[in-house]
């Protein structure tokens, strides 16, 4: 997907750093891409540095070619380093291309993965007096990323610790002092310490008992209630935000609890399949008259041997209303 052009000898003359000598770092004003005459795009001060006019020769997506540092949601002296390290990562000092030659090859695409997720795992320091990820090597420090990363499944958890690692591979780019290894526990390695802290795994289902089960459809209920109430203010995510006193990215949480509640109560209290489920709308709840008995049902369309869709209907509780 990423390409690296056959024109990169224009590329390094604005891009790499314009000083000689050890240590150089990139200036607010120093070019981090251009275009295809060698104009500058982007600088190193720009809180997103563009490469779509570069290396974007097959029209994918814009976003895929831009590295969005996020300067609201991280602390700026650590957010400078990462910008450096990227910098580095992705052109090394003047001469020397990392992704292009000598013991490492990189795309673009790899350069890309690792700014946003490193991006994520260092936002638990915003608030806090970590400006430097030579602190990483203290076990204590590093062990607040893994903490956070509770909020994380175990495969994205993993994603950030390998992206954090990656970022070392730059280290002969800083001083003695700026330089850093993770600080993981004695024996334990990234992939380990992702299965260790993540709330979710990768592939694992419980096993629920009847007692349990009991427990879960009461607090799916809640939930769909609590979103129900709320459904005025869930269309945007800011406003949500700004009504409850939450951060983004705790209205975001919100919104993913909301939602998988209302998946599950419709699939708890009918026994659709996801498939079937992928089928129904706005107008699939109805309520009919059997005989004085009102059955609240829900329709979904299938399509298996037949043709034609067919329409199925399924008993459910009048709390999928909600949930729909």
């Amino acid at each position: 997907m990423f390409i690296i052009s056959s024109d990169i000898d224009k590329y390094k003359e604005y891009a790499l750093p314009q000083a000689s000598g050890q240590f150089v770092m990139p200036g607010d004003d120093t070019v981090v891409s251009v275009d295809k005459n060698g104009k500058p795009v982007s600088y190193f001060a720009h809180d997103i540095w563009d490469y779509n006019v570069f290396f974007n020769r097959t029209n994918a997506s814009k976003n895929l070619y831009k590295i969005n540092f996020h300067p609201d949601k991280n602390n700026p002296k650590l957010l400078k380093e990462l910008k450096q390290r990227i910098y580095f990562l992705i052109w090394g000092a003047k001469g020397e291309l990392l992704h292009m030659g000598g013991d490492t090859f990189r795309t673009f695409e790899q350069c890309w993965h690792v700014a946003k997720f490193a991006n994520v795992a260092i936002r638990v320091f915003k608030d806090t007096d970590i400006d430097s990820f030579s602190l990483f090597s203290n076990e204590l420090v590093f062990s607040q990323i893994l903490h956070e990363g509770k909020a994380f499944s175990e495969g994205s958890l993993k994603i950030n610790l390998q992206a954090l690692s990656v970022l070392t591979q730059v280290n002969s780019h800083f001083p003695e002092h700026s330089r850093f290894e993770l600080g993981l526990p004695e024996g334990k390695s990234l992939k380990q310490l992702a299965k260790q802290y993540s709330v979710n795994g990768n592939g694992h289902n419980p096993t629920v008992i009847p007692a349990i089960y009991e427990q879960l459809m009461g607090r799916l209920m809640q939930d769909v209630n609590n979103a129900y109430e709320r459904l005025p203010y869930l269309q945007d995510v800011k406003v949500y935000a700004r009504q409850y006193g939450l951060t983004d990215r705790f209205a975001v949480n919100e919104f993913k609890v909301f939602e998988g509640a209302c998946f599950m109560t419709l699939s708890a209290f009918t026994g659709m399949r996801i498939s079937e489920l992928t089928q129904i709308d706005a107008t699939s709840y109805k309520k009919i008259d059997l005989d004085g008995i009102i059955l609240c049902t829900l329709r979904s369309w299938t399509n298996k041997l037949e043709k034609l869709r067919r329409e199925d209907v399924w008993a459910c509780a009048p709390i999928c209303e909600k949930a729909l």
